[in-house]
């Protein structure tokens, strides 16, 4: 986007110097009459699009896969804790396991994912069903094995590390990651989900700035899911705001980035069942925005919804 926006400047600037030298007497006549120096303006434009350009170039981290939310955020930055809060059967797990395809199945970057929910076989199971992109309703037929075959293959060279056995052990899961990090670069660290850590509350702020630790000594990003608590359901509108999170005086300042999944359908059975949003409540670099995702149900998955309007910095939350 840059680039594009550096080549129609300058292009725009050599047109504005054929008409400068064609009209050197007007545009000087300009320049003295009402103080303006076209040049130091342009010379300014220039500059900030080459710095815009550079920053662009200096983002450290990981592409989610989801354009949208790429096109927003830039992506999941280094070091940073980003936090995904949303209701049971939501899709948290899902959405995870559509990033891990996205980032290390597609992209070949290295991810360890902490699963407490469920098993090793079923976590793979998922991710391979997302990437062979096959729903169950074709389960019995012959083009369903074939694809899951194909599929396989693919996962099986992934740098992906699966990991169920440290339910509500945090410290022991953070040593296995460091240790793994010791002799292999880690993109990504996904944790499926923060309440099955099993911390009481006394406990909960040190992990989570362990967490935070984590993130800076390996300098990855560690992607956490949080369930939400029930007043959400007790509103009127059911758009997650960040005190629906559990401790959310302890979660919020060690936070680098809050987002929330949200789908219509979950409350509204009439509502588009494929819709869904993400909402960026907090984040470093930018305001509060939301962005569309679909929701596959029947795989399931999410995946762009290719919609690029609907990008919108507003978010109504807080």
């Amino acid at each position: 986007m840059c680039k594009k926006m550096y080549i129609e400047l300058d292009i725009t600037l050599y047109k504005a110097g054929e008409i400068a030298e064609v009209h050197e007497g007007l545009m000087e006549s300009i320049v003295r009459g009402g103080n303006i120096m076209l040049k130091r303006i342009t010379e300014q434009i220039v500059m900030e699009v080459e710095q815009e350009l550079i920053n662009s170039e200096e983002f450290a981290g990981i592409k989610t896969g989801f354009d949208n939310l790429d096109s927003c955020s830039d992506g999941f930055a280094n070091g940073q804790l980003i936090i995904m809060g949303a209701r049971p059967s939501m899709g948290k797990t899902t959405f995870a396991c559509s990033l891990v395809d996205n980032v290390c199945i597609k992209d070949g970057k290295s991810c360890i994912f902490f699963t407490s929910k469920m098993s090793v076989n079923r976590v793979l199971e998922r991710i391979i069903r997302i990437h062979a992109d096959v729903n169950y309703d074709t389960k019995v037929s012959g083009v369903y094995a074939d694809k899951i075959k194909e599929a396989s293959e693919e996962v099986k060279k992934a740098r992906l590390w699966i990991d169920d056995t440290c339910v509500g052990k945090p410290q022991e899961f953070i040593e296995k990651c460091r240790e793994l990090g010791k002799t292999e670069r880690i993109d990504l660290i996904i944790i499926d989900y923060l309440q099955l850590f099993e911390c009481d509350k006394k406990h909960w702020k040190d992990v989570l700035g362990s967490l935070k630790e984590l993130a800076v000594e390996l300098d990855c990003p560690v992607f956490v899911l949080s369930q939400l608590k029930r007043t959400v359901e007790n509103r009127n509108n059911h758009i997650p705001k960040i005190s629906d999170l559990p401790l959310t005086k302890i979660t919020e300042p060690v936070a680098d980035e809050i987002m929330f999944l949200y789908r219509d359908a979950y409350y509204d059975p009439e509502a588009d069942r494929n819709s869904a949003l993400i909402y960026v409540a907090r984040h470093k670099k930018y305001e509060r925005f939301q962005t569309s995702i679909e929701f596959l149900p029947d795989v399931p998955m999410f995946w762009d919804k290719i919609l690029p309007k609907n990008r919108k910095r507003v978010y109504q939350g807080c």
